[in-house]
């Protein structure tokens, strides 16, 4: 079961139109580099009141087919071993 605090934060993505006072929920297509570059955008304003991503992290942008993602490496990485990450869960 999610925490108090995974709740909180899975709401607030899900509602984020209503904490920029927009009634209509923005619909994005996934599909495009664009949407995932806008979004990319929207989460580093709003990580930005926290902190910064740190300097040694590399993203790289990566197209998979039609699937449109980012490669994220810190600079010690080593080239032999990967952490694999999906997110299903649609916001």
């Amino acid at each position: 079961m999610p925490s108090v605090k995974g709740r909180l934060v899975k709401f607030m993505l899900q509602h984020r139109h209503v904490f920029q006072f927009k009634l209509k929920k923005e619909m994005i297509d996934w599909n495009k580099y664009e949407s995932l570059l806008q979004f990319r955008q929207e989460v580093e304003e709003g990580a930005g009141k926290f902190g910064k991503m740190p300097d040694d992290i590399q993203v790289t942008p990566v197209q998979i087919g039609r699937l449109y993602t980012e490669w994220i490496s810190p600079a010690q990485a080593t080239r032999n071993q990967a952490m694999l990450y999906f997110s299903v869960e649609g916001m």
